[in-house]
């Protein structure tokens, strides 16, 4: 019975120490304090999907630069988009756009 409470407690304290090390911080670890870094991409259209467009109330035009554009084509859709702010706005509304800080209200 004895045996048995020495490995009982030998197998405990094996446990403690390997979890005690495992959660201890290293030095190489500790030390880091790098600043954070800031990467700048420009984002783009790839495309619209016709199907998408037309099941909510959109036609997709092509203008004569090549680009495209979607245009609400029914009262419904027409009404939604007349609600939305200009894009203008939400850019300024936006400010910087961070990681921490999205533009999002």
């Amino acid at each position: 019975m004895q045996n048995v409470r020495r490995r009982a407690a030998l197998g405990a304290a094996a446990t403690i120490g390997a979890l005690a090390l495992a959660f201890t911080p290293t030095a190489a670890n500790a030390a880091t304090t790098a600043e954070p870094t800031r990467d700048y991409f420009t984002m783009t259209v790839g495309g619209y999907d016709a199907a998408v467009a037309e099941a909510n109330g959109y036609q997709i035009i092509t203008n004569e630069d090549g680009t495209q554009e979607s245009v609400p084509v029914t009262a419904a859709a027409k009404a939604r988009a007349a609600a939305l702010p200009s894009i203008q706005d939400r850019v300024a509304d936006a400010g910087e756009v961070t990681p921490l800080r999205r533009g999002c209200r």
